[in-house]
């Protein structure tokens, strides 16, 4: 069955909600569902979605549950309770079934003012994910939903036995006939007002806030990362954009100097190199530029990031000089992105790529840990460009939009802006990233030359090249000037731009560019439907 918002959009801290909706996404029918979650999203613009844990469409009818975790239970004097892990007795307002009942007699009459419509079978139900109540006259059977039903078969049992009770309620056979009820009701109104409330509650700012929920911590490739730097002495690591190859380069560079070793920490874009120094300002390992690699031996390890720009003879001549038993028998760990970010800057020799993975042990990153989903899925489809497996939230929709003059362009980019602006988004949180080749030539240059900023309606927002933010990411991404993917270097310009964006991406291509991107995309499209075909079959 399928759920939205997905599952990573529910709080971590609610145990009970995520076991439902996992339950729910594990239903595999033919019949066609869908449900809705609609509480813990940060901010509720209709209260009535706020009450429903869940709306279920299944089998014709709308169903409303409502989930309770840990334990409930009721005084003798009627009144309910809920029990905390201490054992302590907390007093409901209403009792659950109460709440589900208002909710759903609350949608219905959302539902019916907004479509003109009316007449759908509807049933409520109250969710005990941790335990079993007994009967009780306050509820028939199927509106009670215990923890012996809490697997995918007996989930999709329950909703059956609700979705029955909603077209035809106990004790009222002419029920569905005076009602106007159908026995299996087309719910496509009612799918459609549904998505247009729960995609309205999901603001800008709340994605952010889910999404940077599921950033704090390393994925498992990443600790297996870490623990190859400690039992070898040359290791090449390699992973697309996102996939947290810096962060991790990094990390090892000051979990190096911890036994005495002379650490460099080796990079040629400046912007990484201003974040390491952030994050290594209490740590003895040294920053070098790649064009400041001693000529000597002067370091134990050598651990270098953006690697694909020094993978030539020259360059990494130099780097077997300045470490200590050279690239052949001394101790570095190498990132670098090998199918993508070439060809940008500096110079990328194949043959020195394979000399240097014969003599390492190789580590893969194919979890993308930086950007939205909807962005990994509009450069995987875009651009054909693997990022990983992404697990950090769905995000905003990513947009490539077409300009046919620098005018437009420039037209599209202020209302993106504004957009952005009207969305709650700081101008802080914005950037402008140029894909050209050739920085001079953007439609934003000014002389000949790019800014540092733009300036619309007196906000002033950061501006910078793809070479210059490669390995480094930001919140909310406007990549323009992509006009050239024929070449390797328009190609890894737009592909550094594109995948910056921790939140959301909205590029504006110019026609041949996104000429190349539609017919990547449609060819995606096809690949997605014959994967789906075969694990079918």
């Amino acid at each position: 069955m399928r759920l939205i918002p997905p599952t990573e959009y529910i709080d971590a801290q609610s145990h009970a909600e995520r076991k439902v909706a996992e339950l729910l996404t594990a239903i595999r029918s033919n019949e066609e569902g869908v449900a809705y979650h609609s509480v813990h999203l940060p901010r509720h613009r209709k209260q009535v979605m706020g009450e429903a844990d869940f709306v279920v469409l299944w089998r014709g009818a709308i169903l409303v549950l409502e989930v309770k975790g840990g334990r409930i239970g009721r005084t003798e004097d009627g009144l309910w309770y809920s029990v905390d892990r201490q054992g302590t007795q907390h007093p409901l307002r209403r009792s659950p079934w109460v709440q589900a009942k208002d909710a759903s007699f609350a949608l219905l009459d959302i539902l019916t003012r907004q479509s003109g419509e009316g007449g759908w079978p509807f049933a409520y139900a109250v969710v005990t994910p941790d335990q079993n109540l007994t009967a009780d006259a306050e509820w028939v059977p199927q509106q009670h939903i215990g923890l012996d039903r809490m697997t995918p078969a007996g989930l999709e049992g329950s909703l059956d036995a609700l979705a029955r009770l909603a077209r035809t309620p106990p004790g009222d056979s002419d029920y569905s006939r005076r009602q106007g009820l159908r026995p299996m009701a087309n719910l496509s109104t009612v799918f459609t007002l549904l998505r247009r409330e729960v995609d309205a509650m999901r603001t800008v700012p709340d994605t952010e806030m889910l999404i940077d929920r599921n950033i704090v911590t390393m994925t498992d490739e990443q600790v297996d990362a870490m623990r190859s730097f400690e039992r070898n002495p040359r290791v090449l690591v390699l992973g697309g954009a996102g996939t947290g190859k810096t962060v991790v380069a990094i990390e090892a560079a000051r979990r190096a100097v911890a036994d005495g070793s002379s650490v460099a920490f080796v990079c040629g874009s400046p912007g990484v190199l201003g974040f390491a120094s952030e994050l290594l300002s209490d740590s003895q390992v040294r920053l070098v530029p790649f064009d400041s690699i001693p000529g000597e031996a002067v370091f134990d390890v050598v651990v270098v990031d953006e690697a694909q720009d020094l993978l030539n003879l020259e360059d990494m001549s130099r780097l077997s000089d300045s470490v200590r038993g050279g690239l052949q028998d001394g101790r570095w760990w190498i990132f670098l992105d090998p199918n993508n970010q070439t060809h940008l800057s500096g110079v990328f020799d194949d043959m020195v790529y394979h000399e240097i993975q014969a003599g390492a042990i190789i580590v893969d990153l194919t979890k993308n840990v930086r950007n939205a989903r909807t962005v990994v899925t509009a450069v995987q489809s875009h651009l054909g460009a693997d990022l990983g497996s992404p697990r950090i939230g769905e995000g905003p929709d990513a947009s490539i939009v077409q300009a046919r003059t620098p005018e437009e362009a420039r037209r599209l980019l202020d209302g993106r802006l504004r957009t952005l602006r009207d969305q709650g988004v700081s101008r802080k949180k914005i950037t402008i990233i140029s894909a050209a080749a050739d920085p001079s030539a953007s439609i934003l240059a000014v002389e000949g030359r790019p800014p540092s900023n733009y300036t619309i309606e007196n906000q002033s927002y950061e501006f910078v090249t793809a070479a210059n933010i490669k390995g480094l990411e930001r919140e909310h991404v406007i990549v323009v000037d992509v006009a050239d993917l024929d070449t390797a270097g328009g190609r890894a310009g737009s592909y550094v731009a594109m995948t910056r964006p921790r939140y959301s991406l909205y590029v504006v291509s110019f026609p041949g560019a996104y000429q190349i991107m539609e017919r990547n995309a449609q060819q995606y499209i096809q690949q997605q439907v014959g994967k789906a075909g075969a694990r079918n079959e």
